[in-house]
C-alpha cells in the first residue's frame, strides 16, 4: 500500500488509533436533520423540455459567449442551411443567365481585367490594380487602385473559361462574400439569429441587383467584400478571435479592388486590432488570454501573403503605388465636394429608408441635399446609436454591433469627402459602404430597443416571453416558415429587371460581338495583330474587348505604347501580321487609309431608317433656312457652325447627318431648304433616335485594315494627338 494511502501512524485507516477515536466521536454525536434545499426561482419562461431540432440529440448548447458550430446542427437543420445556401445562391444563377440571353461578351473595364488576369499564368503578372482616374482629378498624381488580388484569384478560371471565368469569379466571390456575413451571425447569435441574418442576405442581394452580383469591374466588387469584413470585425469585437484569419483574406480581398475602398476597410482592420490588444493589455497576465495573439500573428501572414506582389511593387517600382496613393490624398488644390457632401451621403442612406430596403440606387440619389429635416432625423438616430452603445441594459451583442456601425462612419465620411466634385461623385460604386453603415446601426438600434423592451417588462413579461418564444421557433419548428420567407424575398429581388440587372454597356456588347467577327474573318491565320483604337468607345470599350478575346484564342494582340498602363506589356513592336484601326465617333468618321473591314451603327435597328433615307439625301445640296435657325437660336457659335457643315455636307455623307439629333429636328420641322425625305421612315428614325443608344457617346464603329507601313504614321499622329 502507498504511503499517501495510510493514516497518520502508517497503519491502514481502519487500524490508525486516531482513525477509529474519530470515528468513535462521529458516531455518538446525535443525528442532526439534513437542511432544506432551497430551490431558486427561475427566471425566464420555463425551459421547454422536448429536444430543441435545430440541435443534434447529443449536443448541448454552446455556453454563453462560445460560438455556434455548424457540427452541432441536426440533420434536419442542416438541410436548413443547406436551403437557404441555395437560396441565396439563386439571385447569382439568374444573373448569368439573363447575360447568357443578352449575348454578353466581356468589354470595357472588365475585359481589360480580364487581360491581365491571362497575363498572371502568362508570364507578366499585375504587382498591383489598374490605372485609376486620379490624374484626371487635379494635382498630376497617376495611382492605380491598390491591389491584383481578383485578377490572381480569376487566373485559373479566365485561363480556362475566357470571358465567363471573370462573371462566374466574380459571381462566386460575392456569394462567398455574402455567406460569410452569414455563417458570423450564425455562430455569434445561434440559429435564429443566423436565419435573421440570411433574411437580411436577401434584402442585400435585392438591393445590389442581379447584374452587379457578377460584375467583375473592380469598383463593384469590393461591395459585397466589405460586407464580409464589417461582419467579421463585429465578431473579432465580441472576442470570437479565431474569426482573425477570415478577417485578413476579406480585408484584402476589398481593400486591394479599388481606392474608394482602401480607408473604410483599413480602418475597420485597424478598429479590430485595437480591440484585440485592449483585451491583450487587459487580461495578458493569464496564459490563456494570450490565445488571440496567435490568432492575431496567423492573420498578419495571412495578410503579409495576400499584400506581397503590392509590398514588392512598392520596394522594386520606380515608384512605389501606396506612397503615390499617399501623396494624392495629400494633395491640395483638388475640387473635392468636402465633409458636407459626405454627411449627406450618409443621411440618404438611411432616409427616408435604410438603402437595404431600396432598389436601383443611384450615385444622385446619395450625392443630392437631403433637407434640413432628413439632416436632423438622421442626426437623431446616430445620437439613439450612440446611447445604445453607452446603454447598460442592451446585450453586449447589440452594442457591438452598434458599435461596429458608428465605426465605420469616419472612414466613410473621409472617404466621401475625398471624392473629386466631378462625374465620379455620382458613381455609386464608390458609396458602397453605406450598405453596412446603415444597416448595422440599425438593425442595432432595433435589437437595442427589443432588449429594452424585454428589461422593461420584466422577466415573465409578455415581451421577454414573446422573444423567447420567437426565437425557439427560428430554432425549431419556425426554420422552415422563415426560410420560405426568404425564399420569397430572394424570388422578390430576383425576378424584376431594373438598371442594376443590366449590364453597364448594353450596346456595346452587339456592336463588339459584329465587330470580332468582321476581324476574325480578316485576318486569315494570322498570328500577331497591331490593335489602333480612335475615340473614346474604341479605346475604352471596344479595343479591350477584342484584346481579350483574340489573346485569350491564342493570338498575341499589340496596342499603342500610351496604352500600356491598361493593356499591360503590349506594346508595339513592329512584327505583326496585320494591322487595324478601330475608330468610333458620334457620327463621322475621320478620313484614314486603309481597306474597309467593318462599318457599324451602335444601334443596328437604325440601319434600315439610315440607308432609306441615305438614298433620299445622296447627291442634294442643303442649307438651313429660317425656321432651322430660329431651332438653333439656344446653340453657341461653335456649335451652330458645326450644324450648318453637316447639313452643308449632307450630299455627301448624309449617314453623319442622319446621326445628328440635331439635324433629323431640322428635316422633321422643314428648318432645311433642298431636301425632300418620306415623312414616315424619317418618323420612325427620329423615334429610334431618341433611345440615343450609344456606346461611350459613340454611334458608329469603323474598322481599317491598314497596311503595315502606314503604322508609324498613323502612330505618331494618334501621339501627337494625345500631347
Amino acid at each position: 500500500m502507498d504511503q499517501e494511502d495510510q493514516g497518520s501512524s502508517g497503519l491502514p485507516p481502519s487500524d490508525d488509533p486516531a482513525s477509529l477515536d474519530r470515528r468513535v466521536v462521529r458516531r455518538s454525536r446525535p443525528a442532526e436533520p439534513a437542511p432544506a434545499l432551497v430551490t431558486p426561482e427561475p427566471v425566464g419562461p420555463a425551459p421547454d423540455p422536448r429536444p430543441v431540432p435545430w440541435r443534434r440529440p447529443d449536443g448541448d448548447a454552446p455556453p454563453d459567449g462560445a460560438p455556434h458550430r455548424l457540427r452541432d446542427l441536426s440533420p434536419t437543420a442542416r438541410i436548413v442551411a443547406l436551403a437557404i445556401i441555395a437560396l441565396l445562391a439563386l439571385p447569382f444563377v439568374v444573373g448569368l443567365v439573363r447575360l447568357d440571353r443578352q449575348g454578353w461578351v466581356l468589354n470595357s473595364d472588365d475585359a481589360l481585367l480580364g487581360l491581365r488576369s491571362l497575363d498572371v499564368l502568362g508570364g507578366d503578372p499585375p504587382l498591383i490594380g489598374q490605372p485609376s482616374t486620379s490624374e484626371t482629378a487635379g494635382g498630376g498624381v497617376r495611382t492605380y487602385h491598390p491591389g491584383p488580388i481578383e485578377m490572381w484569384a480569376f487566373a485559373p478560371l479566365v485561363r480556362v473559361l475566357g470571358g465567363w471565368g471573370m462573371v462566374i469569379g466574380a459571381s462566386m466571390g460575392n456569394l462567398a462574400a455574402v455567406l460569410t456575413a452569414v455563417f458570423v451571425a450564425y455562430r455569434r447569435t445561434g440559429p435564429a439569429g443566423g436565419l435573421v441574418a440570411a433574411g437580411l442576405a436577401a434584402l442585400l442581394l435585392r438591393s445590389v441587383g442581379t447584374y452587379v452580383l457578377a460584375d467583375p469591374v473592380s469598383s463593384n466588387l469590393w461591395g459585397l467584400g466589405f460586407v464580409a469584413v464589417a461582419a467579421l470585425v463585429w465578431a473579432v469585437l465580441d472576442g470570437d478571435h479565431r474569426l482573425l484569419l477570415l478577417l485578413a483574406v476579406w480585408a484584402s480581398w476589398a481593400a486591394q479592388q479599388h481606392l474608394a475602398a482602401l480607408a473604410p476597410t483599413a480602418w475597420l482592420v485597424v478598429v479590430a486590432v485595437l480591440a484585440v490588444a485592449v483585451r491583450l493589455v487587459l487580461h495578458g497576465d493569464r496564459p490563456r488570454d494570450l490565445a488571440p495573439l496567435r490568432w492575431l500573428g496567423g492573420a498578419a501572414a495571412v495578410g503579409l501573403v495576400l499584400w506581397a506582389p503590392v509590398l514588392f511593387q512598392q520596394v522594386t517600382g520606380e515608384e512605389g503605388n501606396l506612397t503615390a496613393i499617399v501623396t494624392y490624398a495629400g494633395v491640395e488644390g483638388r475640387t473635392t465636394q468636402g465633409l458636407d457632401g459626405a454627411f449627406d451621403i450618409a443621411v440618404h442612406s438611411i432616409e427616408p429608408v435604410p438603402v437595404l430596403f431600396r432598389t436601383d440606387v443611384l450615385g444622385h440619389d446619395l450625392a443630392s441635399d437631403p433637407g434640413l429635416l432628413a439632416t436632423i432625423g438622421v442626426g437623431l438616430v446616430l445620437l439613439i446609436a450612440l446611447a445604445v452603445v453607452a446603454a447598460p441594459g442592451v446585450s453586449r451583442r447589440a452594442r457591438l454591433l452598434t458599435a461596429t456601425g458608428l465605426a465605420l462612419l469616419p472612414a466613410g465620411l473621409f472617404n466621401a469627402s475625398n471624392i473629386p466634385d466631378t462625374v465620379e461623385l455620382f458613381r455609386i460604386n464608390l458609396h458602397r459602404w453605406v450598405w453596412p453603415f446603415s444597416t448595422l446601426v440599425v438593425v442595432g438600434i432595433v435589437w437595442a430597443a427589443a432588449d429594452l423592451a424585454a428589461r422593461r417588462a420584466g422577466a415573465d413579461g409578455p415581451v421577454t416571453v414573446a422573444r423567447t418564444r420567437a426565437a425557439d421557433l427560428l430554432a425549431g419548428r419556425g426554420a422552415v416558415a422563415a426560410t420560405a420567407l426568404i425564399a420569397v424575398l430572394v424570388l422578390v429581388g430576383a425576378v424584376p429587371v431594373g438598371p442594376d440587372d443590366r449590364p453597364r454597356d448594353p450596346y456595346s456588347t452587339q456592336v463588339t460581338r459584329a465587330v470580332l467577327t468582321a476581324v476574325r474573318d480578316d485576318m486569315g491565320d494570322a498570328d500577331r495583330v497591331l490593335l489602333i483604337p480612335g475615340g473614346a468607345a474604341a479605346e475604352l470599350s471596344v479595343v479591350p474587348a477584342m484584346t481579350f478575346a483574340l489573346e485569350h484564342d491564342g493570338i498575341a494582340v499589340d496596342v499603342p505604347r500610351r496604352l500600356e498602363p491598361y493593356f499591360g506589356d503590349r506594346a508595339t513592336d513592329g512584327d505583326w501580321d496585320a494591322a487595324y484601326v478601330v475608330t468610333a465617333s458620334e457620327s463621322e468618321i475621320p478620313a484614314s487609309p486603309g481597306l474597309p473591314v467593318a462599318d457599324l451603327l451602335v444601334d443596328g435597328r437604325l440601319e434600315a431608317t439610315v440607308a432609306a433615307l441615305s438614298d433620299q439625301l445622296r447627291g442634294v445640296s442643303a442649307s438651313v433656312n429660317t425656321t432651322g435657325e430660329l431651332e438653333l437660336a439656344d446653340l453657341t457659335p461653335l456649335q451652330l457652325l458645326g450644324v450648318r457643315l453637316t447639313v452643308r455636307e449632307m450630299g455627301d455623307d448624309p449617314v453623319k447627318a442622319l446621326l445628328d439629333p440635331r439635324v433629323t429636328q431640322l428635316l422633321a420641322i422643314g428648318g432645311i431648304d433642298g431636301v425632300s425625305v418620306d415623312p414616315e421612315v424619317l418618323d420612325r428614325h427620329r423615334t429610334l433616335q431618341h433611345e440615343d443608344r450609344q456606346v461611350w457617346l459613340s454611334r458608329r464603329i469603323v474598322v481599317l485594315r491598314i497596311e503595315l507601313g502606314e503604322v508609324d504614321a498613323i502612330l505618331e499622329r494618334q501621339e501627337v494627338g494625345v500631347r
